[in-house]
């Protein structure tokens, strides 16, 4: 009878025992419930931190494809430079701009505007020990000097009209109504920019 009555009670506290796990069991799976729209939230920010990441990355690489970064020497004129480019002193002859003569062997040729230009160019480069060139087509001119779009930074998308306004002296030139909008085939690729900026700058001089 003892025995009997002793194992009554060892069975009474394993089904004790299982009660008392089950609900164990359910609080954690409730919370582990509670919890879960905290992980999803901070798998989406995971994702989200890794994708723009990956497109900054992806910007700064595209950018040293497009551009050079050159020292620059001295401003020769308005839409002039020399730069030092591999350990070379280079004459940088501006891309689809044109500024009037300022220190043309003819005397005759140099005018006041292309003087304000040139005067334009060395005070605004003056403060830029680093430039960054952009190339086109064709590299070099009857004159041996190298073409380039000239920027002020490689923080920039080159195919975006708001950097190219901002940060793009060729363009800057002639949003200042320094230079004039001059293409020599097959150096185009802001051509149509660069026309309506300088369209815009003269309704903006009226």
């Amino acid at each position: 009878m003892k025995s009997e009555l002793q194992e009554l009670t060892e069975t009474q506290k394993t089904i004790n025992r299982a009660i008392r796990q089950k609900k164990t069991y359910k609080r954690k799976k409730r919370n582990i419930g509670r919890h879960k729209p905290w992980y999803f939230l901070l798998l989406v920010l995971a994702v989200i931190i890794l994708c723009i990441a990956g497109r900054i990355g992806w910007k700064a690489v595209n950018e040293n494809e497009e551009l050079e970064a050159v020292t620059l020497v001295r401003v020769v004129d308005g839409d002039t430079i020399i730069v030092k480019r591999a350990g070379e002193e280079v004459r940088v002859r501006l891309l689809c701009v044109n500024c009037e003569e300022s220190v043309h062997w003819d005397e005759e040729q140099n005018t006041e505007r292309g003087k304000e230009a040139s005067e334009f160019t060395k005070e605004h480069l003056e403060d830029y020990h680093t430039l960054y060139l952009q190339y086109d087509e064709e590299l070099y001119d009857r004159y041996d000097r190298l073409l380039a779009y000239v920027w002020l930074t490689d923080d920039v998308d080159v195919d975006s009209r708001k950097d190219v306004e901002q940060y793009m002296f060729n363009a800057i030139l002639l949003e200042e109504g320094q230079a004039e909008v001059v293409v020599y085939e097959p150096n185009h690729r802001y051509a149509e920019w660069f026309y309506e900026i300088r369209e815009e700058a003269n309704e903006e001089s009226k």
